[in-house]
């Protein structure tokens, strides 16, 4: 299933060093999937941080779909007009990609998710 984010906005850029992949994106509050994405704070959705993690991993290692998402956690919101970074370590195993990953606001660095995700290439 092709990711549904892909078609609005792509992550601006993704680096990939071996295992390491890292994607930024920014968060333009025109985009019509913030709309009332909490009236009176904007923030970015956090099924778009799974996204961006997929297209990260995807520049690095061919195209790949999402099997597993062993953990997710979503500590700091990042809102309209920040921008935010995936830094990810890649393993292979038996076939499958597992991805673990930190996001951070650009503007401070704080942690705002950490994901544990499997995926396998199509």
């Amino acid at each position: 299933m092709p990711s549904a984010r892909s078609e609005l906005v792509a992550a601006a850029s993704v680096a990939v060093e071996g295992s390491r992949v890292r994607a930024h994106t920014v968060v333009d509050p025109d985009e019509v999937y913030l709309a009332g994405h909490f009236p009176g704070l904007v923030v970015f959705p956090g099924v778009l941080f799974i996204d961006t993690l997929q297209q990260a991993v995807a520049a690095g290692f061919g195209d790949v779909r999402l099997v597993a998402l062993r953990s997710v956690r979503f500590v700091a919101p990042v809102v309209a007009g920040d921008g935010f970074e995936v830094d990810a370590e890649v393993t292979e195993a038996d076939g499958v990609l597992t991805a673990r990953a930190d996001c951070r606001r650009r503007s401070d660095g704080e942690l705002t998710t950490r994901l544990h995700a499997e995926f396998e290439r199509r």
